[in-house]
């Protein structure tokens, strides 16, 4: 492709605007993306063997429920994210709303270990993150200007894989302490996510004349 496509960028286009993670507009958001993704990569990475200590299952069996509830979470957040996209709300609903529901699902994977409760737990968390990454990306889209918004995304996306690349190691040294910590400690981040959003929502709610405005997140 490098070869033999040719150059379609304007030249005036080519020097993309550069953004900072500190960006007074975008670090809350990308605060709450790397939360968010650590909270997600550290149950993934750590619920396999939840399951199996505290069921006291072979490595088949522990299998089977494992797949089945990430398949609950695939499902759930794949159908969240059509309806979010179908209608359109508020991402300053969304993510607050997402993260009540995230930590819900994080409780209940704490709280109740068996099949029917790994299953609830990850049904829950798919609805909940379902929820807060399109929040996320349009809570991000909103804060900067049109040219902004390559460099945005790419730092979402930036956060998410951090997110990632933080969990596995957070959850399992959370495991180690406490089986049930990593869990314990999603649902207490996701609490905090909430009480770090609700007060723009809560803003929002109170000026009639917000929705009307743009380039607000």
């Amino acid at each position: 492709a490098w070869l033999k496509l040719p150059e379609t960028v304007p030249a005036e286009a080519a020097e993309a605007p550069r953004l900072s993670p500190i960006d007074p507009r975008l670090r809350d958001t990308l605060l709450i993306v790397l939360t968010a993704f650590v909270v997600v990569a550290s149950i993934q990475q750590s619920v396999a063997f939840y399951v199996q200590d505290t069921g006291g299952l072979d490595a088949a069996a522990t299998a089977a429920r494992v797949g089945q509830a990430m398949a609950a979470l695939a499902l759930v957040m794949f159908l969240t994210q059509g309806a979010v996209a179908a209608l359109k709300p508020d991402p300053r609903l969304l993510i607050p709303l997402g993260a009540t529901i995230g930590g819900a699902g994080c409780l209940v994977l704490a709280l109740w270990p068996a099949q029917t409760g790994l299953l609830l737990a990850h049904a829950l968390l798919g609805l909940g993150f379902g929820a807060i990454i399109p929040g996320l990306q349009g809570r991000a889209s909103l804060a900067v200007g049109p040219e902004e918004q390559g460099a945005t995304g790419g730092l979402v996306a930036a956060g998410m894989a951090a997110g990632y690349a933080i969990g596995p190691v957070f959850g399992t040294s959370l495991y180690t302490v406490l089986p049930v910590l990593p869990y314990l400690v999603g649902a207490g981040l996701m609490a905090a996510v909430v009480i770090l959003t609700l007060p723009a929502l809560l803003q929002s709610a109170g000026a009639p004349d917000d929705g009307e405005r743009s380039g607000t997140a």
